[in-house]
């Protein structure tokens, strides 16, 4: 415990209260655990650990909705894409059955004949 804690706390302060309680607190647990998700870079400004304000709520509600947004596009833009995919898809289907059911079209029209060929030579 305690391992990379001291960057934003200070270090004597970090050594003090492991000295007072060297089992830990809850408190001091959870923020080991945790110093991993909050340590991003990306989130460092958001979440400061050292006491300064974070972003304000009004912005904070300006980029939720603005990513909410974006959702909206990439799942409109998906939806199209899938829609896409399916009218093509089933075109490919309909012309391949057409191409096969020509093929035995045409292997009926030549065996039939072949075969009567063949029951004349023998």
């Amino acid at each position: 415990m305690g391992g990379d804690i001291g960057r934003v706390i200070p270090a004597e302060t970090v050594r003090a209260t492991w000295a007072a309680n060297p089992s830990g607190t809850q408190a001091m647990w959870i923020r080991d655990r945790f110093a991993g998700v909050f340590g991003e870079e990306n989130l460092d400004g958001w979440f400061p650990a050292d006491g300064r304000r974070g972003l304000s709520p009004m912005v904070l509600v300006a980029q939720a909705g603005e990513q909410q947004q974006l959702l909206k596009l990439n799942q409109d833009q998906a939806e199209k894409i899938r829609q896409i995919l399916v009218s093509e898809t089933t075109s490919t289907i309909r012309t391949e059955r057409r191409r096969d059911l020509s093929f035995l079209l045409m292997g009926l029209a030549a065996s039939i004949p072949i075969g009567i060929l063949m029951n004349f030579i023998s």
